[in-house]
């Protein structure tokens, strides 16, 4: 289980997680607060917090946060070619907030059609959800984003949403994808790790 904060992440495991890779490794013998995190992460990129019980540790820290809910879409064409986006300088895959009343994977299809102007994606299998934190409005937000394959048999041009700061949407080679996922997020190297380990 990990959380984000921009190119930071804070990974939550057992005592025995391998340690390598980690800036920094704490238990949660004492508490894990947020205020804490947020410190440690001022002069480290990657944090382990390791418990016994890591989904309660992962509980008690995200309780720490006022959650929100979003869904998005790992869209690929008959080439193997995957529907990106390109806004506020990183690579990206299309998402948004899910609605009263929609369901994430309803959200995941709108935001794709909204974001990148494709409406006939086929949504296929459930990946992983991510968690991403940032402050909105002054108070700090945990997003629980869930994400999706979902197939375009007739892939067109897609056009980007640039009322939402795309720059561009794009059909991204596989060639291709290494180098732009360095210019990403964590969360969305996550995405394409898992889907690696489906295929």
């Amino acid at each position: 289980m990990n959380i984000s904060f921009l190119d930071k992440t804070v990974s939550f495991g057992t005592p025995d997680m391998p340690r390598d890779g980690f800036d920094v490794v704490i238990t949660d013998s004492e508490p894990v607060t947020r205020a804490k995190v947020i410190k440690i992460l001022e002069s480290c990129n990657r944090m382990a917090v390791l418990s016994p019980h890591p989904e309660l540790a992962f509980r008690n820290f995200a309780a720490q946060f006022r959650p929100a809910a979003a869904a998005g879409c790992a869209v690929f064409n008959p080439q193997g070619d995957v529907l990106m986006i390109f806004r506020r300088k990183r690579w990206d895959l299309p998402k948004g907030h899910i609605e009263t009343g929609e369901s994430a994977a309803d959200c995941a299809l709108r935001e794709t059609a909204e974001e990148t102007g494709l409406a006939n994606a086929r949504l296929g299998y459930h990946i992983c959800d991510t968690h991403h934190a940032y402050i909105l409005d002054g108070q700090w937000e945990l997003k629980c984003t869930s994400w999706f394959t979902a197939s375009c048999p007739d892939p067109a041009t897609p056009a980007p949403q640039l009322e939402e700061d795309i720059e561009q949407a794009a059909w991204t080679p596989k060639n291709m994808l290494a180098e732009r996922l360095s210019d990403s997020y964590p969360t969305i190297r996550e995405v394409f790790a898992r889907i690696s380990e489906k295929d």
